[in-house]
């Protein structure tokens, strides 16, 4: 459902969940036991419409490419270490875990900056993020082009720090592989 449906969907969707559900009760099952009892249009804020609809979002697409990763390991070198006596977790940890991430991650730091780029779209909820901030100032000064270029820029600093990360994580993936 996540991956079906656009993000400003479903962020317009948590956020208006006090329209289908006047309520939020969460409670342990079996006791009486109640920890949350709220108005749902008071527990949802803009800021976790922000967090559940940019999470679980992000979250379909990332077990797809962490799924891929671990398929991605050839069934031989599981069979090789269950042979020789590997326990299942040691197997997991040692030898389908690295090859996994090996795969994975370049498409996992790629989901992360696009996710950091998807907090542009949170502005419909009128949460102040770096979009909505430089909505507000151009929009008091007529100076759309610079304030534009001004969040650009932050942008990409951002993007750049997490691809500069991502290197790294991948060059030490890599170490001792030929």
């Amino acid at each position: 459902m996540f991956r079906s449906t656009p993000l400003l969907v479903q962020l317009l969707l948590w956020f208006n969940l006090g329209y289908l559900y006047e309520r939020i009760t969460i409670g342990l099952p079996g006791t009486g036991i109640t920890l949350v009892d709220e108005q749902t249009s008071q527990l949802m804020t803009p800021f976790l419409a922000a967090i559940l609809g940019l999470g679980l979002h992000q979250a379909a697409y990332a077990a797809e490419i962490f799924r891929g990763g671990i398929i991605s390991v050839d069934d031989g070198q599981i069979e090789a270490a269950r042979a020789l006596g590997i326990p299942a977790r040691d197997r997991w940890a040692r030898i389908v875990f690295p090859q996994a991430m090996r795969v994975a991650l370049p498409p996992a730091f790629n989901e992360i900056i696009t996710l950091v780029k998807g907090t542009a779209i949170v502005y419909v909820l009128a949460y102040q993020e770096l979009f909505l901030t430089v909505q507000v100032i151009y929009s008091r000064t007529q100076e759309v082009l610079p304030m534009l270029l001004v969040a650009t820029i932050w942008y990409v600093v951002i993007t750049s720090l997490l691809s500069v990360a991502q290197q790294h994580v991948e060059k030490r993936l890599n170490q001792g592989r030929k």
